[in-house]
């Protein structure tokens, strides 16, 4: 019997320790999924979070240029949800998108990428220090990364 109550403890302990992890990792992904959005709807101008992120990052989160959408017919943005993973003095966020656009001729272009975001707390506050979207795959990227030649 008391071996089942230690077990449920551990089990109760783990549980919590996974909420507090995953609870921070869904308000940071649920942040700058919100600024994803905005930077696409506002061609990454008009910084509604300067506290936040700096103005070159923000426009760095919008996949495509005006002068491109004023000749698209039309266009769409498909995204994950950004992916967060602490570690001590910071993290990170990952997220894949689709880009679509269709030229009034009817020509369609796809671009698809991956973008990693990091942030830090500095000064009591939660900042994006950096946006990387890389020229290539991004699952390519992260494994040169972690595993250089």
């Amino acid at each position: 019997m008391k071996r089942k109550k230690t077990l449920r403890i551990v089990l109760i302990v783990l549980a919590s320790l996974f909420a507090l992890y995953l609870i921070p990792s869904l308000y940071i992904g649920c942040r700058i999924n919100q600024m994803v959005l905005q930077s696409y709807h506002s061609y990454g101008e008009n910084n509604p979070y300067p506290e936040t992120i700096s103005d070159t990052h923000y426009s760095y989160l919008n996949c495509h240029l005006p002068e491109e959408t004023a000749r698209a017919k039309s266009e769409s943005l498909h995204h994950t949800f950004p992916l967060t993973f602490f570690w001590p003095g910071g993290s990170k966020s990952v997220y894949w998108y689709t880009y679509k656009k269709v030229n009034p001729n009817g020509v369609s272009n796809t671009s698809k990428g991956g973008v990693i975001v990091t942030h830090q707390w500095k000064e009591g506050k939660w900042v994006i220090t950096d946006v990387l979207a890389p020229e290539g795959p991004l699952c390519q990227y992260l494994f040169d990364a972690f595993f250089p030649y």
